[in-house]
């Protein structure tokens, strides 16, 4: 296949098996302005 790449800031979206480059994804911590939080929905 194509040649491995190491990790370098010019290759953000490199084929990483441990880490898959998310699309707009948020971290687990992070507010999600896209949808509510549980507890509004919840009350």
């Amino acid at each position: 296949m194509t040649n491995q790449q190491p990790p370098s800031p010019s290759n953000p979206k490199r084929e990483d098996p441990d880490k898959p480059v998310p699309i707009d994804d948020h971290a687990p911590g992070q507010s999600q302005p896209e949808s509510p939080p549980p507890e509004n929905v919840a009350g």
